[in-house]
């Protein structure tokens, strides 16, 4: 009598792992960002040009410009807006992504 696999391998020319499918499947890591979150294929990453090329998850963004950069959010009149601390500068929340661009040389793009 003949071991599943090796028939497996005799009818294939491969083994079928269990499993194995999904791991084909799943985006490519291309690294990690600032607090060490794997960034995989495709993510929405922001980089921080003038902080030694420094990516961060854009899901993390808010907590990087907090902790990295001094800024402070807040609710004013239903309004988002954000302090830098060390500019001295207000600006509406709504527009945070340009401001980050033009005015600090952060870049949006995905992994």
């Amino acid at each position: 009598m003949e071991h599943p696999m090796i028939s497996e391998m005799n009818q294939y020319g491969y083994l079928k792992i269990q499993g194995l499918e999904n791991v084909v499947n799943q985006p490519e890591c291309c690294g990690i960002d600032f607090y060490g979150t794997e960034l995989l294929e495709g993510d929405e990453i922001v980089i921080d040009q003038e902080n030694f090329q420094e990516q961060i998850l854009k899901g993390n963004l808010k907590r990087y410009l907090e902790e990295r950069v001094f800024f402070t959010f807040h609710n004013i009149n239903e309004m988002g807006v954000v302090l830098d601390e060390s500019r001295l500068t207000v600006f509406a929340e709504k527009v945070l992504e340009k401001v980050l661009h033009e005015e600090y040389g952060f870049e949006f793009t995905t992994a």
